[in-house]
């Protein structure tokens, strides 16, 4: 028998193909009080795992640059599709 893990948003319920696509959700609380401060951390945290459109579309990152996918170069299949239809417009 096989054991099977699923990945499920805790925000919107999708079910995700890994881990790696959950973010950990965290709440931290932070006191001043004069020139010290005084950090709480609580007992009993709250976390969640969310997937990364509930990320974005709660603001968590405002301002996050998100890194742009490389445009990929064209395959050898479609230089010779391109040198082939230049060849037939020209005649």
């Amino acid at each position: 028998m096989g054991t099977q893990v699923t990945f499920t948003c805790d925000r919107c319920k999708k079910v995700l193909a890994s881990e790696d696509a959950l973010w950990e959700v965290a709440l931290t609380c932070e006191s001043r009080n004069g020139y010290r401060s005084h950090y709480f951390t609580p007992t009993k945290q709250q976390k969640a795992e969310w997937c990364r459109p509930c990320v974005d579309e709660m603001g968590v990152f405002v301002g996050l640059i998100r890194a742009e996918t490389p445009e990929q170069p064209p395959t050898i299949e479609n230089i010779i599709r391109e040198i082939v239809r230049e060849e037939q417009s020209r005649e």
